[in-house]
């Protein structure tokens, strides 16, 4: 950590680091409270410091900056992760951010176990392949065409892997850029298989059942979309306990079997979100709980 870095920086750092640190499972930043809070056990939130909005603003946008994933999503919650280097190990973390109605973060400190069935191969290849290398610098430079020709070509010859499934994933990238959403269906649909046959790649899985099945209720295919949805909770449930992958897809869930006339299944997968949205979003801190000190000195505002 550097003196020189921004405060919000500095402060979403020691954020990461104290996770380390007390080995906690959970970082909440809830930007309308201005409140960073810890917790072991989910709905047991500790205090770690308060701070303006605009403070915890910033050190949301940090997190998200640092996940990789869009400020203020449209839908709930996208997901990404995030890797810290320190001298003695590497960590790993996952980070869900909110839609404009809760705007917050949630980062999850990724244990060994959860490391093994959540993200199988953390650092990617370097140097990148050349394919994937020169798709990616493309795609950054505004050649949406070449940068999905030679995505798409690399795809077609590599052996299943993470590499492929990169290139799978800036392709879908590539399809929303060019407003393609049709194209963004089929890439989904081939990753989906794809990931299907590699051990391991269950995230890769679930985002694909999650889109595509998002896709089947728009066009009207019930049944299909409702059959993805459920299949993608399950399997969130069985690599991630104790944390939903997606509350929106619970929420996607209610609406899709509302749509079918099932009405005690909508009940149902509303009463999960809602409890689950209880315990990760709207419950505080306790007024009496044990405040979580910090593993950095002097960068918390309210540190003694």
């Amino acid at each position: 950590m550097r003196a020189e870095d921004a405060p919000e920086i500095r402060l979403a750092n020691a954020c990461l680091l104290t996770l380390i640190r007390e080995r906690l499972g959970l970082l909440r930043v809830d930007v309308d409270r201005g409140a960073i809070e810890m917790t072991e056990t989910l709905g047991a939130w500790r205090p770690f410091t308060t701070v303006p909005s605009a403070v915890a603003q910033q050190v949301a946008d940090r997190l998200r900056l640092m996940a990789m994933i869009p400020p203020l999503p449209e839908h709930e919650p996208v997901t990404g992760r995030i890797t810290i280097v320190l001298p003695d190990a590497r960590h790993r973390f996952e980070a869900f951010s909110f839609h404009r109605s809760r705007n917050l973060v949630v980062v999850r400190f990724l244990s060994a176990a959860l490391l093994e069935r959540t993200w199988p191969w953390p650092d990617p290849p370097r140097p990148e392949p050349e394919p994937l290398e020169r798709g990616r610098a493309l795609f950054e430079g505004g050649d949406l065409d070449g940068a999905m020709g030679v995505l798409r070509d690399y795809a077609a010859e590599a052996p299943a892997g993470p590499e492929s499934l990169t290139a799978f994933a800036l392709m879908a990238a590539v399809a929303n850029e060019q407003g393609h959403l049709r194209v963004r269906l089929m890439i989904d649909e081939e990753r989906l298989a794809h990931a299907r046959k590699v051990p391991g790649a269950a995230y890769d899985v679930i985002e694909g059942l999650l889109f595509t099945g998002d896709v089947r209720r728009e066009e009207g295919d019930l049944v299909a979309a409702e059959a993805r949805v459920v299949e993608a909770l399950e399997l969130a449930r069985e690599v991630q306990p104790g944390l939903p992958l997606h509350l929106g897809s619970l929420e996607l869930l209610e609406e899709i079997r509302k749509a079918r006339g099932d009405s005690g299944g909508a009940a149902d997968a509303a009463r999960e979100h809602e409890r689950w949205e209880e315990r990760l979003v709207r419950c505080p801190a306790e007024p009496d709980a044990p405040r979580v000190l910090p593993a950095v000195k002097g960068i918390v505002p309210d540190d003694e």
